[in-house]
């Protein structure tokens, strides 16, 4: 039997909202780079004599390690806001940490999770932004299924 035309719309709504390979690999990355971020600034804290500036890096990489997980978090959730954010982040991250390993490296050794921090930006920032067309489509059948009496805004 074939289902009315609102059922069927219903259905396609419901089908759109599966969360697709790249919205999970979105989250996954931007979450293990959070969890990164998180790790380098309780080295920086319990390995670095703090002066000056460096007072400031382990608050900041903790404060960011902590939005990147969040971000994760709704990401893996679908919301549109979040994978724009994360790219957009981590992107940023990507940037200025590759900058800054490129300038220190030249004089000196680096450990290995901050050499792997640039990396794992850049990863995540490709993998969130893969990620914005299928959380759009997502988002959209929300709405349409929302429209239609069926709130899935979980």
């Amino acid at each position: 039997m074939a289902l009315p035309s609102s059922e069927a719309a219903l259905d396609e709504a419901i089908e759109q909202t599966r969360r697709g390979r790249e919205t999970s690999l979105a989250a996954a990355f931007v979450g293990i780079n959070g969890c990164l971020f998180v790790m380098q600034a309780i080295q920086v804290w319990a390995f670095l004599e703090v002066y000056d500036l460096y007072v400031y890096a382990p608050p900041a990489l903790l404060v960011l390690g902590l939005l990147l997980i969040i971000l994760a978090w709704k990401t893996y959730a679908q919301r549109v806001w979040a994978v724009v954010t994360g790219a957009l982040v981590s992107g940023a991250c990507a940037l200025v940490l590759g900058t800054w390993y490129f300038l220190v490296t030249r004089t000196m050794r680096v450990a290995p999770l901050p050499t792997s921090l640039p990396f794992a930006s850049a990863v995540a920032a490709a993998c969130a932004a893969a990620a914005v067309g299928p959380i759009r489509r997502a988002a959209a059948a929300r709405r349409a299924a929302a429209a239609a009496g069926l709130d899935m805004n979980f």
